[in-house]
């Protein structure tokens, strides 16, 4: 009894390893750093291997099974843990202000950001739009402090692949 409460608690760790290794090669495949993601894809599928085989030897046995699935799931969470934390990459953001956009903009850059403004029209007439590239992790403050002065500000992010030249600075934490 010993022996299969053992080989659960092994599979369902196999599983969560393998399964948060594969979020963070696919969210590294994605960022275009092949050989990290290739190197972490080799890791992955060796436990994957593991704890299948593990399973496949107890066909019978239960809890075996219950510990491949609960890991699976476990390990889809946790993934997604590990990437919101490490947040690799750069965001490309929008903001559209009617009324507000020097305030934010100039807030912004005490923080650190860089800031480009520049001006549009929009359905309701001429409107100022600011655009920053920040490391995606520095996201947070970035919309915390836009929205803190002016809540009807339009916002929209996107991920940057390469970013050459310009200003990435650090940024000033509270």
């Amino acid at each position: 009894m010993l022996e299969t409460i053992l080989t659960a608690v092994l599979i369902f760790f196999c599983r969560l390893t393998d399964v948060s290794l594969g979020t963070l090669r696919m969210l590294f495949t994605v960022r275009g750093k092949k050989y990290l993601a290739g190197v972490i894809g080799v890791i992955e599928v060796s436990i994957f291997l593991f704890a299948l085989t593990t399973v496949m030897k107890g066909m019978g046995a239960w809890p075996n099974f219950i510990a491949y699935c609960l890991g699976f799931g476990s390990g889809t969470v946790l993934g997604i843990f590990i990437e919101e934390r490490i947040a690799p990459g750069n965001l490309w953001v929008t903001i559209i202000s009617l009324t507000k956009s020097n305030l934010i903009a100039d807030k912004l850059r005490e923080l650190g950001f860089g800031v480009t403004e520049s001006f549009g029209l929009g359905q309701d007439g001429a409107v100022e739009i600011l655009t920053t590239v920040i490391k995606r992790k520095d996201f947070p403050l970035a919309l915390q402090t836009a929205q803190s002065i002016d809540t009807d500000a339009f916002i929209t992010s996107d991920h940057t692949h390469c970013v050459y030249r310009g200003y990435l600075h650090r940024i000033k934490r509270k």
